[in-house]
Formats: structure tokens, C-alpha cells, sequence
């Protein structure tokens, strides 16, 4: 990808590395507001976000999914 198409992309929220976007917007965040509540990040495999709780991000994954 050219440095200008990166840039386009960028703008349009567009996520070139898919990897990269999961950790820094879908598995970190969540992270952090599990150890907010818990303090620790030993996550369950069966945790579920609360469905409707303001304090999660609005993902739709459960928390424990990543650890696999």
C-alpha cells in the first residue's frame, strides 16, 4: 500500500493492518476496563461482556475469546 493510499485510508478509519486494529480497539480496551473492575486481566474463556453496560466497549465479543 502507498504512503498516500495509507493516508487516504487512514482518514476513512480504515484498518490496513488487521491485526494491529483488533488489539488496539477491540482486546485492549476491554482489557482495560476488566482489570478496572477486576484487577487482574486472567479473563475467564466463558466471560461475557454485560450486555447494555455503558462501562464495556461496545464490541459484541466475549473478553475471554482472545486468551484462545
Amino acid at each position: 500500500v502507498s504512503a498516500e493510499m495509507k493516508e487516504e485510508l487512514d482518514k476513512l478509519g480504515f484498518a490496513v493492518n488487521v491485526t494491529h486494529f483488533k488489539w488496539d480497539h477491540i482486546i485492549l480496551p476491554g482489557l482495560r476496563q476488566y482489570w478496572k473492575m477486576h484487577g487482574h486481566v486472567d479473563v475467564p474463556q466463558a466471560f461475557v461482556v454485560p450486555a447494555g453496560d455503558e462501562a464495556w466497549p461496545k464490541l459484541g465479543l466475549p473478553a475471554g475469546h482472545p486468551k484462545k
